[in-house]
């Protein structure tokens, strides 16, 4: 199973994401360019 601190900050940024409009920067991460 997941790291439960690890599990709540998915969790967090989940809902930001979901119902509250934000956008998710996760850190390292770089989107393939289309």
């Amino acid at each position: 199973m997941m790291n439960p601190e690890d599990r709540k900050l998915l969790e967090q940024e989940m809902v930001k994401f979901l119902f509250e409009g934000h956008d998710v920067h996760i850190e390292g991460y770089t989107p393939p360019s289309e």
